[in-house]
Formats: C-alpha cells, sequence, structure tokens
C-alpha cells in the first residue's frame, strides 16, 4: 500500500508542475486539453471514492469531498474554452 501511496503522491507532484509551470502548453495544444480532462477525471473519481469507500460523514470528508469536486472542476472548466 505505500508504494501505491508514494506513486500517488508523485503523479499528483507532476499534475501540479504541469498545471502550474505549463499553462500555456495545457490550454494550446490537443495533448495538454487531453491531460486537463485526465486530470478532471482523477480529481472526479477520487471524489467518488471519497463518498462511497470513506462516506462522509464528519467536517473533514465532507471538506475532502469539496476539495476533490472543485479540483475536477477547476480542470474540466480551460476545457470548455
Amino acid at each position: 500500500m505505500q508504494i501505491l501511496n508514494l506513486c500517488l503522491t508523485f503523479m499528483i507532484f507532476v499534475m501540479s508542475y504541469v498545471s502550474l509551470f505549463l499553462p500555456r502548453e495545457m490550454l494550446t495544444t490537443h495533448l495538454g486539453k487531453t491531460l486537463l480532462v485526465a486530470f478532471a477525471l482523477f480529481w472526479f473519481f477520487r471524489m467518488l471514492e471519497q463518498i462511497f469507500v470513506f462516506e462522509v460523514r464528519g467536517r473533514l470528508s465532507v471538506a475532502f469531498t469539496l476539495i476533490f469536486l472543485l479540483g475536477s472542476i477547476f480542470y474540466v472548466i480551460p476545457t470548455l474554452y
């Protein structure tokens, strides 16, 4: 399980780097738009996992669910324009 967490952490750092330092490429290239959709799906499915696996009961769980939903929305919005 720890290996999976390390790999997931690495992927989140890659997503962050690409998003912060290559915004023009993300918005103007086909590969960038594909990555935007993939990142949006990643956060959307993470939100679903939060709901169905961990259940949304406490404030912290609600906060995580909203954060993951916002992550998905923030990545999908640029693909609409």
